[in-house]
């Protein structure tokens, strides 16, 4: 699956960035963290313009997160990023929140509601770990 997974990632971004399109929705396509970096890679050739990048509804938790932090260091393209429902927990939340106060100066979106940030699923028993899970996040706007 990964492999069909990457190839349908490298078709979908390079054909968006080749017409110049400007936003990629990757939501609900199974993403793991071993994917985002080849998400980056190509994020990262001349000829993307890629502004909106959207992998809501995956499965990426701390480690995919931290790529991408890694990734905005550095990138002035990218406008807006969805990470709404994945698996992303304060490790990842963290990183993504100190590159947009230190570095990156063209983000300005940042979805990562409906990710368990605060790693609260286990603090309460009388709450469902998907109740709990479901609330917390983060939108950041500037």
């Amino acid at each position: 699956r990964g492999h069909v997974l990457r190839r349908d990632f490298d078709r979908e971004i390079s054909s968006l960035a080749e017409q110049g399109k400007e936003e990629v929705n990757l939501g609900d396509h199974g993403a793991e963290d071993e994917h985002v970096e080849r998400i980056v890679q190509l994020l990262n050739g001349d000829c993307c313009e890629i502004k909106v990048l959207r992998l809501h509804s995956n499965s990426l938790h701390s480690r995919g997160a931290s790529l991408f932090a890694n990734f905005l260091s550095t990138n002035s393209t990218l406008q807006a990023i969805d990470l709404s429902k994945n698996a992303i927990g304060s490790e990842g939340f963290i990183s993504m929140v100190t590159v947009l106060v230190k570095s990156n100066r063209s983000l300005q979106w940042l979805n990562l509601s409906w990710n368990p940030i605060f790693g609260l699923s286990d603090v309460d028993s009388a709450a469902s770990s998907t109740e709990k899970q479901d609330h917390l996040g983060l939108v950041v706007s500037r």
